[in-house]
């Protein structure tokens, strides 16, 4: 089977200047994939990946947060994009153990253009059920 990084295919889809949009599938390869991801997080990208509810460590959230040190958004339907500041936001708002849950990394340059490419709604309070728990 032939790989290719995100940083490769975006280079040759997609000039410098425009905003960059990637949905990850694949299934279970996240870490992975956004290891090969570093030039065009660097730029105006967004990337929607998928943190399963079985996994109570919410290992794709922890690197996205601790390793690339990007933003990161959960859209509610009823209150508009709830931002994702830590570990323990990201496993509550994960409140079924058989469900994939859709997140948004959003590098700092991307974040004008999110808000506006989405409708620039934003939750300002959430109160979820609690689901997982992060570990350490």
């Amino acid at each position: 089977m032939e790989t290719i990084t995100i940083d490769d295919l975006a280079e040759s889809m997609v000039s410098g200047d425009e905003l960059l949009i990637v949905k990850l599938d694949v299934e279970g390869m996240e870490i992975e994939a956004l290891k090969g991801a570093s030039r065009s997080l660097s730029r105006a990208a967004v990337v929607m990946y998928e943190d399963h509810g079985s996994d109570s460590e919410s290992r794709v959230t922890r690197f996205v947060l601790e390793e690339l040190g990007l933003k990161i958004f959960f859209w509610n339907s009823g209150r508009g994009f709830v931002a994702v500041e830590d570990l323990k936001t990201a496993c509550d708002l994960k409140t079924r153990s058989n469900k994939g849950y859709n997140f948004f990394a959003v590098s700092p340059a991307a974040e004008p253009h999110f808000f506006w490419a989405f409708g620039k709604r934003i939750a300002t309070d959430l109160t979820a059920p609690r689901g997982c728990r992060p570990v350490g």
